[in-house]
């Protein structure tokens, strides 16, 4: 866990973000928790099914109007060719996500597998069917 104190409606407020744990439902796939002074929990924020949250960053935004979170993006197999190499299977890549607290609406995303192509990796492909980790 990466705890951080981060400022919510003007005071500060301890947030983690919570791995995926599927002994507790409600944070099956994992969320970021915000705590006050008083070790109280805030709100919590998930994405998503097909996304994971990343334990390594949560952050406020604007006092708690919005935050960003990191994200693990696996995708599904796929054939990935820059012309004069191919490569096919599944990626794990991060990514990131803008999101309104109060609606919970995405104000942005953004996915490394649509701005960083394969063949720039210095990670070597697994062989078999693993999901590479390309970053």
């Amino acid at each position: 866990m990466d705890f951080k104190v981060s400022k919510y409606k003007g005071s500060d407020h301890l947030s983690f973000v919570l791995f995926e744990n599927h002994r507790v439902p409600v944070f099956e796939h994992g969320a970021a928790i915000l705590l006050n002074s008083s070790y109280q929990q805030v709100m919590n924020v998930t994405l998503p099914r097909e996304l994971r949250l990343n334990i390594h960053d949560f952050s406020l935004l604007d006092e708690g109007k919005s935050a960003i979170v990191l994200m693990d993006v696996e995708t599904q197999a796929r054939n990935f060719s820059n012309g004069t190499r191919e490569w096919e299977g599944r990626l794990v890549g991060n990514g990131f996500r803008e999101i309104d607290l109060r609606s919970r609406d995405t104000m942005f995303e953004w996915r490394a597998v649509d701005h960083v192509s394969v063949f720039e990796s210095s990670n070597p492909a697994p062989s078999g069917r693993n999901a590479w980790d390309y970053l």
